[in-house]
């Protein structure tokens, strides 16, 4: 699908307070013209923050959104996370046809720039709008100065809404990176 404008998002807690910069916005990530209309995006919160020993606890919110066209307007609103969205295409034949995209699986990665991985966790319920999940992050697997990324990763199927569901192509899709500070 096509991912993301994700907004920074700061979340105070005091002395161990973390920050979420957005560095990346996935693959085509916009919603400013009518023909993005189906594009997806999702934004990462961080609602609160503990240590447990040398382990960093963050508990996420995860919120779905869609670009929707109304009134000649487009803007990102919510959406449940495996809402079939609708975008327009020109076909090698040169008419209008409609892509049908769905989100099959999500899950979110915390590893470090060199690309350790630090945890991994698959989001269950695509059902919802918004989702509530825990990254942990061993700080003992971290050097000084090592930064951690949260990558969203997502698995599609997109078809032709003329084509029956086995013709779809299923395709891994990286949604867009945060940066923990």
């Amino acid at each position: 699908m096509k991912f993301l404008t994700l907004a920074l998002v700061l979340f105070s807690m005091g002395a161990h307070a973390s920050e979420l910069k957005k560095t990346f916005d996935g693959t085509n990530a916009r919603c400013s013209l009518s023909a993005d209309a189906g594009n997806s995006a999702y934004r990462l919160k961080i609602l609160s923050e503990r240590k447990e020993k040398s382990t960093r606890i963050l508990s996420l919110e995860i919120g779905f959104l869609k670009c929707q066209e109304n009134a000649g307007a487009v803007a990102l609103v919510p959406a449940v996370g495996n809402e079939i969205l609708l975008q327009k295409t020109v076909l090698p034949n040169g008419e209008l046809g409609v892509v049908e995209h769905k989100i099959l699986s999500f899950s979110l990665t915390a590893f470090t720039e060199s690309g350790k991985l630090l945890d991994k966790i698959l989001i269950e319920d695509l059902s919802l709008r918004e989702v509530r999940a825990e990254i942990k992050i061993d700080e003992s697997q971290l050097s000084a100065n090592d930064e951690v990324l949260i990558n969203g990763l997502g698995v599609e199927a997109a078809k032709l809404e003329t084509q029956s569901d086995d013709q779809a192509i299923i395709r891994e899709f990286i949604s867009g990176t945060y940066k923990l500070k």
